[in-house]
């Protein structure tokens, strides 16, 4: 297969994704995945890229981005493509194993950050996946004590290679939190975004997300939407210190259940807090 474009420099490797993508993405998307895909590629920010529009791409640079644009052609999440996405400022590798980390789950973890008052706080993070979470907080706040819990040796493997790539040390665990009980107490910082969409909502998903992200670490039964929660609030009364606080991800339209939830379960105070998109997302209860 000829892999040659007609200079093979960065200004027509430019052009070339650009009309591969045509159709697929608007034009500041691919802006993006161009920007996103040099610098993985060639280490290159934006603006060396504009003033190195004559280099020549080496056969191996022109193999890796004809492989990346076949893989986005074909659906496949940019994140996975390159195997590496941003977090909070960090760089975290990311596959099929674990969820691509969202914008707005950065959100909960700078709230976690703002709220925190303690100087060395044991925090402790249920389904990691790919630590982002746990290793950002662990990166935010030093002298703390982090461990993540995830039921897939997958995942933690996942974690595991992440909290080497941002230096940091969180003690991973592997654990069904829905049949097993946390070999932790003592507990200040409690967080979690569980699996919360609804399993007959899959028709409305991206196939980008359906068929390259876990499952496992997305659906819940219709039926029992707050499952998740349920266990969160049972680890939370049991494990968590008094002025602790359990801190979550959740749908957006299960704020009237999770409150019928609370006060069937719990004493304390819970606050609702809205995403970048002004969505009711994450709470917040202060033991």
């Amino acid at each position: 297969m000829n892999y040659v474009l007609a200079d093979n420099n960065i200004n027509t490797m430019q052009k070339h994704i650009a009309g591969a993508l045509e159709g697929m993405f608007n034009e500041r998307e691919i802006k993006q995945i161009t920007a996103s895909m040099f610098l993985h590629f060639k280490d290159m920010d934006r603006t060396q890229l504009l003033l190195s529009q004559n280099e020549r791409l080496s056969e191996s640079e022109l193999l890796s981005f004809h492989f990346a644009i076949k893989k986005l052609k074909a659906g496949e999440p940019l994140q996975y493509v390159l195997g590496t996405t941003y977090f909070c400022g960090l760089q975290f590798n990311v596959d099929s194993r674990v969820l691509i980390p969202r914008p707005e789950t950065e959100e909960l973890v700078q709230t976690i950050i703002a709220l925190n008052r303690r100087s060395n706080p044991l925090i402790v993070d249920v389904g990691t996946g790919s630590g982002c979470i746990a290793i950002s907080l662990a990166k935010k706040i030093p002298e703390s004590k982090v461990f993540a819990v995830d039921i897939s040796a997958g995942a933690l493997e996942v974690a595991s290679k992440n909290a080497e790539i941002n230096k940091v040390h969180i003690q991973l665990y592997e654990l069904n939190v829905l049949e097993s009980d946390l070999p932790l107490t003592g507990i200040d910082i409690l967080v979690s975004n569980p699996p919360y969409v609804l399993k007959s909502e899959r028709e409305q998903m991206m196939p980008n997300v359906l068929n390259y992200e876990p499952p496992i670490a997305l659906f819940v039964p219709d039926d029992d939407p707050l499952l998740f929660y349920k266990r969160l609030f049972d680890i939370a009364s049991k494990h968590l210190n008094q002025g602790g606080i359990l801190a979550c991800e959740m749908h957006e339209e299960m704020e009237q259940k999770m409150k019928d939830l609370f006060w069937g379960l719990m004493q304390g105070e819970l606050t609702f807090l809205k995403d970048m998109q002004g969505k009711t997302r994450f709470f917040i209860y202060n033991k």
